[in-house]
């Protein structure tokens, strides 16, 4: 799994991604980014819940069909590393070459987890 990891001078955030979304918010950016990340962030435990049993299962084509489904609303949300990182494993997936499901979901959630920090971090600092 440690080859799928995204390098760690790779930033938590995309803030040109940001920027665009706060410029969508243009009469309060704070609340707008605030909803976005609270509707990520409801998806979450059933993300996470179904990802955990396709890889307990050892179910290739669910656990890929999770980690889609968090790669494209990471990359929504400009969570740059979460975002890769979910590139990166549907890659191994589709390359046959992915055998990593029993960190996947643990290495999944402390991505998860780093990248709604920054977020939160960035809209409270708005």
């Amino acid at each position: 799994m440690k080859d799928l990891l995204p390098p760690e001078s790779m930033p938590l955030l995309n803030e040109a991604h940001i920027a665009t979304l706060v410029e969508l918010g243009d009469d309060n950016p704070k609340a707008f980014l605030q909803d976005f990340l609270e509707t990520y962030t409801q998806n979450w435990p059933d993300i996470k819940n179904d990802l955990e049993e396709a890889c307990k299962n050892k179910d290739i084509n669910k656990t890929r069909s999770s980690i889609h489904l968090l790669n494209g609303s990471s990359a929504n949300m400009g969570l740059e590393r979460i975002h890769t990182l979910c590139g990166n494993i549907e890659e191994a997936i589709d390359q046959n070459t992915f055998s990593s499901y029993e960190e996947c979901p643990l290495t999944i959630e402390e991505e998860y987890n780093k990248s709604v920090e920054a977020l939160q971090r960035y809209i409270n600092d708005l």
